[in-house]
């Protein structure tokens, strides 16, 4: 009966994990050199930021984000094209922008520190 038990105590703590993974993210986060950008995904928006060597073009869009614009050398934050799920984020190091997601309900599982 124990190994029920904890059977059951185990298989419950997965399923309310993969519910947290697959939550849908609410917000975007743009991390400047200057400040700091929070913007809810479900409002369409164009953002232009200053970045460390020129500005960054960011395009907001039915719940996914892109970088449609940035005079970094090799445009790498352009080439990534749209993003939309929570292992997915933006960097341009050059400019010293960074993009991504973010909840209101919670911590997102997948931060990025300097």
């Amino acid at each position: 009966m124990r190994k029920y038990t904890i059977g059951l105590f185990l298989l419950s703590l997965l399923v309310s994990g993969c519910g947290y993974i697959t939550q849908q993210p609410d917000q975007v986060e743009i991390i400047t050199p200057n400040k700091t950008i929070v913007h809810p995904l479900q409002k369409n928006a164009i953002i232009t930021v200053q970045g460390k060597i020129s500005e960054v073009t960011i395009e907001i869009q039915n719940h996914r984000v892109r970088v449609i614009k940035s005079e970094c050398p090799d445009k790498i934050c352009v080439k990534t094209g749209w993003i939309k799920r929570w292992h997915e984020f933006i960097l341009c190091a050059p400019n010293q922008v960074s993009i991504k997601f973010r909840s209101i309900r919670g911590v997102s599982k997948y931060r990025m520190t300097y």
